[in-house]
């Protein structure tokens, strides 16, 4: 823990001198870089993603199953299907809780379920799209923040902000940069 505030207090001083052009491309570096180090921490992650078929299910709601993937310093130890017919809607969460979920990577999700993952202490990566394989494997990479397209092979193929504010459009800019 002493690492990330360590590097969050050495990035924010590169922003106080100027050398990133906006806080909303620190926002995310230490979102992104919290994500890799709770996950590939030495500690062990229970990872759920909700699937249709191979797919990241686009509603979490809705999704027929899940894949729930044990994380191991760094690596994934255990993985094991789990068919989620019959859950009620509502009751989702606590029914991942219960079986020790602390990330949860997805599609859509509504705000109400959003606020009961953050109560029970799941930590929600959503409007994550492609493969649940890729999405895992960009998750231990660290690659994987909210918003995120997935493409073949794990490779980011784009990003899908769905705010329309100042700091969305910042974003937008700084990703079209990097990608020059």
């Amino acid at each position: 823990m002493y690492a990330i505030l360590l590097w969050i207090y050495e990035e924010a001083d590169i922003l106080l001198r100027g050398y990133l052009k906006s806080t909303c491309e620190l926002v995310g570096l230490i979102g992104t870089r919290l994500a890799k180090c709770y996950v590939n921490g030495e500690q062990s992650v229970k990872v759920a993603i909700p699937v249709f078929g191979v797919r990241v299910s686009p509603r979490l709601d809705f999704a027929p199953a899940f894949v729930l993937a044990e994380v191991e310093n760094g690596k994934v130890a255990r993985r094991e299907m789990v068919q989620a017919a019959g859950w009620p809607r509502l009751g989702r969460i606590e029914k991942l809780a219960r079986m020790g979920v602390d990330v949860l990577l997805c599609g859509g999700i509504d705000r109400r379920t959003a606020l009961q993952c953050e109560a029970l202490g799941i930590r929600v990566f959503a409007w994550v799209t492609g493969e649940a394989e890729d999405a895992l494997r960009g998750l231990l990479d660290g690659e994987v923040d909210s918003g995120v397209m997935v493409g073949a092979g794990g490779r980011r193929c784009g990003r899908w902000r769905f705010r329309s504010g100042p700091c969305a459009q910042e974003l937008g800019r700084l990703e079209h940069r990097r990608r020059q």
